[in-house]
């Protein structure tokens, strides 16, 4: 199954920030985005995870797709949900 993960990054010679995004499979694909103080933290880590997931294409078959965020240390882990990959834990 795969994942986006996300974290700040610092530039420590400029200062400036961005959050950057990586695909959690066996060919990490990954983006940064400049991070954008008129969003919150969580907000600024979904916006760049959804610019992978569009990036990447997964979002080809038309349908609406959701993902269950959590937050790890320094950022935030974005799994899909597909249908296919549900867990049922009854």
């Amino acid at each position: 199954m795969q994942g986006i993960k996300t974290k700040k990054i610092v530039n420590q010679k400029t200062g400036n920030e961005s959050v950057k995004a990586m695909t959690t499979g066996e060919r990490s694909t990954s983006m940064s985005l400049q991070y954008d103080y008129a969003l919150t933290a969580e907000q600024n880590h979904a916006k760049v995870a959804k610019a992978l997931f569009n990036k990447l294409g997964w979002n080809e078959d038309g349908e609406p797709h959701s993902a269950t965020a959590t937050d790890i240390k320094g950022g935030y882990f974005f799994a899909f949900d597909y249908g296919y990959n549900r867990v049922n834990f009854k």
